[in-house]
């Protein structure tokens, strides 16, 4: 259990790029405020704050479409609904991306 979280908090493709370049951040490493990358998965107190009744784990990863980032409830068997077709999508409460909430200040380590 303990390697499943370090590789899921902890892995590249969880954290946003630097605003001034290409450069992934260093493994486990958070700017407070900076943008999820499409494709990631969101963090569990990230997600807790959208306040939406879903757990994490009732979630796909991050998508984008002409409006910006969005999230999907699962579907299927995976469903946190008796009617395993429905799904929901979730926006961010501000601005088109969803926002990392907790961790370095922009800027600063």
């Amino acid at each position: 259990m303990k390697n499943w979280f370090n590789n899921r908090h902890t892995s590249k493709s969880n954290f946003a790029t630097e605003s001034k370049g290409s450069n992934m951040h260093e493994p486990g490493h958070r700017v407070k405020g900076a943008s999820y990358k499409i494709g990631s998965d969101i963090d569990e107190s990230d997600f807790e704050s959208l306040n939406t009744g879903f757990n994490v784990q009732d979630i796909n990863k991050i998508e984008s479409d002409k409006k910006g980032q969005f999230i999907t409830s699962k579907t299927g068997k995976d469903s946190p609904y008796a009617n395993t077709k429905k799904q929901d999508t979730i926006r961010p409460k501000d601005g088109k991306s969803f926002k990392m909430n907790w961790g370095d200040p922009a800027g600063g380590k």
